[in-house]
């Protein structure tokens, strides 16, 4: 319950800054951050993979994990560019620096 209200108060703060781009939030209890969601933003982690090619290894980024709206996308369509034509404006962020602290951001009068 704590995190459903830390989040709430995060959401309620950013509307009356005036973001009003948002359709709903998530709170993450692994990094005790609220993520408001847009739907054209898509936190994200991504990772490493190393492929032999007959070319040679190959170091390829690999998206882990992602939160969003309704994006549906497989790792490929990411790695090969197709999600911009299936969603075009789409924004990929770093999950890990994204989203806010609700401890600071609520605390915090200046924004």
């Amino acid at each position: 319950m704590r995190g459903h209200e830390l989040m709430y108060r995060v959401l309620i703060k950013l509307w009356n800054q005036g973001d009003h781009g948002f359709v709903n939030g998530v709170y993450s209890h692994d990094n005790d951050r609220v993520y408001p969601l847009y739907h054209d933003v898509v936190y994200a982690e991504w990772d490493e993979e190393i492929l032999e090619t007959p070319e040679g290894t190959v170091k390829q980024k690999v998206l882990t994990h992602w939160l969003g709206t309704d994006k549906f996308f497989t790792a490929e369509e990411v790695i090969s560019g197709v999600y911009a034509t299936k969603y075009p404006g789409v924004e990929f962020v770093d999950f890990a620096t994204a989203g806010y602290d609700p401890e600071i951001f609520l605390n915090d009068d200046k924004k």
